[in-house]
């Protein structure tokens, strides 16, 4: 019977192991798990944890400090309407640029729901530029971090390297509004042009630093749904897959991209693409492509799937006829199951309980 980290290492390698991979992503949740991670590690049920191969990195909004001696970062929290809010501010030599984001209250994980965003005019793309400028000249390996990490989990789990995201997905998820970013993008100031160059030589640098990580599963959290056209897929965040895999050839490393929506656009230029694993992966009826057609569309690729949001709230019953569909469509042991991040944790316990029940672990 192998152990959660060995069915890891196995289901990215495109081997079958013993069960289906089913994972409890550790690090995208806050606070004690009251007793559910126990329950569920008992039956074998494998852990996740993200740390980034590099500092600083802008993952937002959990690591989001530049720590850089020439800019001011502070956060202000504040209620507004009865919904708590977190401020984030940076203060540069070229302006102050800031985002509020509030916190979905009940729900003990660490994302939050952007109310404004940092680029709120296109002058506001200076500032951004010279935060990133900044970090790109501090760069530094964050091994250290990785290695204690993965020690620390043991054969409990794995710890895997998260890298920021590509270029016009940071910008309507991170930085700036949809439509900001959509007009921006479109018209191209001289100002997004040059956030386009930082950001291809951040990515250069983190895929060189990255290469050299103690960890053999890179995510890159890319949130890819239908608001990117294939055109820009194409143009933006193709070229920034193709960075990491380069860097990573030869390394038995493994390029994870999240793409977590709706994705029937992509078919063909996630095919095209050379990265091994596509994360979260979201099936039917949220998502709109099936795991058959999942098979026929990008054979070549290992799915990482995200628990069935349509079934959030749904019975024991429901939820073990959900998985066992899941099981026979996919129809091989190569598949990881994993849990989406904004579940109440009495409901992210019914939904892995059920995994793992449907996938063969033990009870107890």
């Amino acid at each position: 019977m192998m152990n959660p980290y060995e069915r890891h290492l196995s289901v990215i390698n495109n081997q079958e192991p013993d069960k289906v991979d089913v994972v409890f992503a550790l690090g995208l949740r806050g606070g004690p798990t009251h007793g559910m991670l126990r329950r569920l590690t008992e039956r074998g049920m494998g852990i996740t944890h993200i740390v980034p191969p590099y500092k600083p990195m802008f993952f937002f909004d959990h690591m989001i400090n530049p720590f850089h001696q020439d800019i001011a970062y502070t956060q202000k929290s504040f209620c507004q309407n009865g919904v708590w809010m977190i401020q984030h501010i940076f203060e540069t030599p070229l302006g102050t640029v800031d985002s509020i984001v509030g916190i979905n209250p009940g729900v003990n994980v660490l994302t939050h729901s952007a109310k404004t965003f940092f680029v709120k005019e296109v002058e506001d793309w200076r500032v951004i530029n010279f935060i990133f400028e900044k970090m790109l000249e501090s760069m530094l390996p964050n091994y250290d971090e990785l290695e204690g990490d993965q020690k620390d989990l043991g054969t409990s789990g794995t710890t895997i390297a998260v890298v920021d995201k590509t270029p016009f997905q940071r910008a309507w998820v991170e930085l700036a509004s949809v439509e900001r970013a959509a007009i921006d993008f479109k018209t191209k100031p001289d100002l997004l042009l040059e956030y386009l160059d930082i950001q291809h030589r951040f990515h250069l640098k983190a895929a060189e630093i990255t290469a050299g990580c103690p960890a053999q599963h890179i995510t890159l959290v890319d949130n890819i749904t239908n608001f990117i056209s294939p055109k820009y897929y194409r143009e933006y965040c193709m070229p920034i897959y193709d960075i990491y895999v380069q860097a990573l050839a030869g390394t038995g490393k493994k390029f994870a991209v999240h793409h977590d929506g709706l994705l029937r656009h992509l078919a063909k230029e996630i095919h095209e693409t050379k990265i091994d694993i596509v994360d979260s992966f979201t099936v039917p009826p949220i998502g709109n492509i099936s795991l058959t057609e999942a098979k026929e569309f990008f054979p070549e690729k290992i799915l990482s799937v995200n628990l069935p949001p349509h079934l959030a709230y749904a019975s024991k019953e429901e939820l073990h006829a959900g998985y066992e569909k899941i099981l026979e469509e996919h129809g091989k042991k190569t598949l990881i199951i994993e849990h989406v991040e904004d579940l109440p944790e009495e409901s992210l316990e019914n939904h892995l309980s059920a995994a793992l029940d449907v996938c063969g672990y033990p009870t107890k």
